[in-house]
Parts: C-alpha cells; sequence; structure tokens
C-alpha cells in the first residue's frame, strides 16, 4: 500500500517524494536573513518568495534571484506548490516587469530555475531573473547594452560599487 502524506496547501505528495530537508531552525534562519551578505539586497519578502537584487552579476542592470522560503531536499520545479507557483508567475513576476522598465527600455525577462544547482544551495532553489532591453541605455552614469537580446546571455558578468548596488536595488524596490 502507498504511504501519502500531505506537505503543504494544495499538494499531495507520494512516498517516492518524502525528501525534504528538515526546516530550518528559527537561529539558522534568521542568521541567514540577517546575514550581512544577503540582507541589504533584498528587494521584497513575500508568503512563499523573497527577492534579491543579484550581487555578484548586473552585467545587465535588475538582475534578481527569486528564493523560495521553503527548504527542500533537490527538489525539481515540477515540485513547487501550486501556491508558489501562483505567486511568482502571477504576483512577482509582473512586478519585476514594472520594477525593471524603471532601470531602462524593457524588452522580457529570462527566468531559470536551474535544478542541477539545488544541491549546491542545500535544496533552497531559485529563480535567476534577468530583464533584457531592447535598446542602449545609461543607468546610474553607466551605460549598457543588451548585444543580443535573443541569446541566453548577451554580456559578461559585471560586479558593481556597492553604491551601484544600492541605486539599482533602491529604485527596484520603489516599484514593488
Amino acid at each position: 500500500m502507498k504511504t501519502e502524506r500531505y506537505c503543504g496547501p494544495r499538494t499531495l505528495l507520494g512516498e517516492a517524494h518524502m525528501h525534504q530537508l528538515a526546516p530550518l531552525t528559527a537561529e539558522e534562519k534568521t542568521r541567514l536573513e540577517d546575514s550581512p551578505e544577503f540582507r541589504p539586497w533584498i528587494i521584497k519578502r513575500y508568503t512563499y518568495w523573497t527577492v534579491y537584487l543579484t550581487v555578484r552579476d548586473q552585467g545587465l542592470p535588475g538582475r534578481m534571484h527569486v528564493w523560495l522560503n521553503r527548504h527542500v531536499d533537490c527538489m525539481g520545479y515540477e515540485e513547487l506548490l501550486l501556491d508558489e507557483q501562483i505567486e511568482f508567475s502571477k504576483t512577482i513576476v509582473p512586478r519585476i516587469r514594472h520594477a525593471v522598465s524603471e532601470i531602462g527600455p524593457y524588452l522580457r525577462l529570462n527566468i531559470e530555475w536551474l535544478g542541477n544547482e539545488i544541491e549546491g544551495h542545500r535544496g533552497h532553489g531559485h529563480f535567476h531573473v534577468t530583464p533584457r532591453y531592447s535598446e542602449p541605455f545609461e543607468c546610474n552614469g553607466r551605460g549598457y547594452e543588451d548585444l543580443f537580446p535573443n541569446k541566453r546571455r548577451s554580456t559578461p558578468k559585471l560586479a558593481l560599487s556597492h553604491d551601484e548596488l544600492a541605486y539599482i536595488r533602491d529604485v527596484l524596490k520603489t516599484k514593488f
């Protein structure tokens, strides 16, 4: 007989999917959220997701990570809860589109869920969201050009100064 259990709202997972990590302790969660590496770059917290400015790569300004707030072990995209999918696609993505249009001439978003990298993040799934732009533009005194907007990646990685990152974060935060 197959054993089943409820793992969250609107989902029923069978025994084969019972590979969730133990939830973070309150101390671990606070340490992660208050980490000086991540906390300053939070754009917005939602029920199921937290949106962060990507600090190590702003080749195209406005690049973000959208991190799942719950931890699971090696989860594929198809295992996201329905409520998580709805919040991401119907609430967060439209707000990202609106926000990045304040940075430059918005064209579209590239959204990636890299299932092959989840183990390296202790099962903490996240989306990479990269805005694509239709023409060259300037953001906070720096020029940008999306040379190949129809390719996965068109610019080299670019690490910005703290002040440049803070400017982009603040522009995005005002539109979320």
